[in-house]
């Protein structure tokens, strides 16, 4: 009797494991391990090396180049480069900072889309101090500190208040409920991770339903933001998007968005470390 107890314990000891390990079968089950993880995760870093086509982005890197190109005559000397109407992939690395519920530090190491006097420019985002505002902290000549603050509303390069895993998992429960989605049985390393390879597959036209959520820890103020990523799926008009999970952490570490079967962006995740940062970090 006590061996038949023993094992009966030993079995339920390891149904978790399956569950949320190596026994995943369906889409729902992978996000829900990567919610369930997310949840012990207080605040990370990485470097987001970011790449792609800017056919629809055209107008906002006009206006960013308008906001920045006097600060970029007077500080470095020289004229800002003009935005090209035709199509061109544009390129980033950024390192970025989350702290929870909302508190970001992300900064340009370089980028196609913005003038040279932003490479090293730290733009910080406190809510619970100015839920309002974001700070851009720029060297100028790498030497002479300034500091811009920007409406979190109205300023038109602010995409970087929602390059983080919280707005990453909204994503997923949107695709979950619009497409549908796989999970591939191929067996592939990324970054050195062994991963699950998660797609979500849009028929054309796609009219999604309007995205409800819960905002959690997410500011009113950058809900626009928010609500502006999740409307990609339909005003980009994805045929379908990809992301790589860590099977041991259930950590998104790559995803790629495709517009016609092509690969329209990408953004994979390096140099990951969790629960690394607090308060003051950022």
């Amino acid at each position: 009797m006590k061996k038949v107890t023993f094992l009966i314990c030993f079995i339920l000891f390891l149904c978790p494991f399956k569950i949320f390990g190596e026994n995943i079968q369906t889409p729902a089950e992978l996000i829900t391990c990567i919610k369930k993880a997310y949840e012990n995760i207080n605040s990370y870093s990485y470097t987001n090396e970011q790449g792609e086509y800017d056919t629809l982005t055209k107008e906002v890197q006009k206006e960013a180049q308008k906001n920045y190109s006097e600060e970029n005559k007077k500080y470095c000397k020289e004229e800002t480069p003009e935005v090209s109407d035709k199509p061109e992939y544009k390129k980033g690395i950024y390192e970025v900072e989350f702290y929870k519920p909302y508190d970001i530090n992300v900064e340009i190491d370089s980028s196609d889309y913005t003038p040279s006097m932003l490479d090293g420019i730290q733009l910080i985002y406190k809510p619970d101090e100015d839920p309002n505002n974001f700070a851009a902290k720029v060297k100028i000549l790498w030497i002479i500190p300034i500091t811009f603050h920007k409406d979190v509303q109205e300023e038109v390069t602010g995409d970087f208040l929602v390059m983080n895993w919280t707005v990453d998992l909204l994503q997923l429960d949107y695709y979950l409920k619009n497409g549908e989605g796989s999970i591939s049985s191929e067996q592939e390393k990324i970054d050195g991770r062994d991963t699950y390879l998660l797609e979500f597959k849009f028929p054309q036209n796609i009219k999604p339903s309007v995205p409800e959520y819960d905002l959690g820890g997410i500011p009113t103020q950058a809900k626009h933001k928010v609500d502006y990523t999740l409307a990609g799926l339909e005003n980009l008009k994805y045929s379908s998007v990809k992301f790589w999970v860590d099977k041991n952490d259930f950590i998104i570490i790559k995803r790629e968005e495709y517009i016609d079967d092509k690969l329209h962006a990408s953004r994979i995740f390096k140099d990951i470390k969790l629960n690394n940062l607090c308060k003051d970090d950022i």
